[in-house]
C-alpha cells in the first residue's frame, strides 16, 4: 500500500521517514516504462511547484479500450499521441486494484 493507497507510490513506513527527512521531491523509475529509461517524481508539498502562474494550457484526450490505453493532444500547430498497450500495465498478468 502507499502514501496514498495507491499503486506505485512509497510503503507507509518508508514515506513517514522521508516525510521526517524534511524531504518534498523525490525522484523514481517509471514502473511502465517498456525501454528502462523513463524517469517519475513526486512530490510531498505543493511548494515544489512555485507560485508562478500556468504559462500554457494543454488539452489532452485520454482513450482507454481493452486493449490500448491512448493519450492525444491536437491543437493548432500539431499532433501529438502516445499509445501504451494493456501489457504495459499488468502486473502479474492482471491489472491491479483500483484499475480493475
Amino acid at each position: 500500500m502507499g502514501i496514498d493507497g495507491g499503486i506505485g507510490t512509497l510503503p507507509g513506513a518508508v514515506a513517514d521517514a522521508v516525510r521526517a527527512a524534511g524531504v518534498e521531491l523525490f525522484r523514481y523509475a517509471s514502473a511502465r516504462d517498456v525501454a528502462g529509461d523513463g524517469v517519475n517524481i513526486g512530490a510531498f508539498v505543493p511548494a515544489v511547484f512555485g507560485n508562478a502562474k500556468p504559462r500554457g494550457f494543454e488539452t489532452w484526450h485520454c482513450t482507454a479500450t481493452r486493449e490500448t490505453v491512448e493519450l492525444t493532444k491536437r491543437d493548432y500547430f500539431g499532433h501529438s499521441a502516445f499509445t501504451f498497450p494493456r501489457e504495459d500495465f499488468l502486473v502479474s498478468g492482471a491489472l491491479p486494484a483500483p484499475a480493475v
